[in-house]
């Protein structure tokens, strides 16, 4: 049966045993549609799945709070997969330019662009890093895996690093926002405290990219 008309079946229904029979069976219609989005905008299958289960959420959030749809429940479906496609389109992009910004405060090796065979075992150095760096953060100490994340993977400027560090000390009553020497002398010390979890964390985790290669050979 068409997801339409399973819809509508839906809508129809009174008893709510009947409603939550017939809402697996939309989603189950609706996931071979947003599936199919999903692989149309290059998504690989295991990222298919979880466009998959955030178009079904909004479907269903969609149809509980009485929303219709402008053409069909298809349409809908099928715009909501292709922005969440395109969601993690960006977010992929977005890692892999931080990890670029990453491995260049943290690597100083430079493969010989002339060199076939060079580029690529730096391909492979980069691949064997980033793995490391990923590892290394989920065990990173807060203020360091914070920074590191924020900064270098997700972009945010070092400013913004520091309105946030300043943000907390004011919401915590310890600067006196009526004085403006007071409020100089606290977003300082915010900058200040953002480049040193930024340097330690960078050395923080060159000490683990050399641990890593001593036990690889590498």
């Amino acid at each position: 049966m068409e997801l339409d008309d399973l819809i509508q079946g839906w809508i129809a229904a009174t008893a709510v045993a009947e409603r939550e029979r017939r809402v697996a069976a939309i989603v189950g219609a609706a996931t071979v549609v947003a599936v199919r989005a999903a692989r149309m905008n290059g998504i690989s299958d295991e990222d298919a799945e979880d466009v998959a289960q955030h178009t079904c959420a909004k479907l269903v959030q969609h149809l509980s709070n009485g929303g219709r749809f402008t053409t069909s429940a298809s349409a809908f479906v099928w715009r909501v997969a292709e922005n969440r496609a395109r969601d993690l389109h960006r977010s992929r992009k977005r890692t892999s330019e931080g990890n670029a910004r990453l491995l260049a405060e943290v690597e100083v090796e430079q493969a010989s662009a002339a060199d076939p065979r060079a580029r690529w075992a730096d391909a492979e150095r980069q691949r064997f890093v980033v793995g490391i760096v990923r590892d290394a953060l989920l065990v990173a100490p807060e203020n360091y895996r914070t920074v590191i994340q924020r900064h270098y993977i997700d972009g945010e400027p070092i400013e913004d690093l520091a309105e946030t560090y300043y943000r907390r000390k004011v919401d915590a009553g310890e600067v006196d926002v009526t004085d403006p020497r007071a409020v100089g002398i606290a977003r300082k010390k915010a900058r200040d405290l953002v480049d040193q979890h930024l340097k330690r964390g960078r050395d923080w985790l060159q000490k683990r990219i050399a641990e890593a290669r001593e036990g690889e050979g590498n």
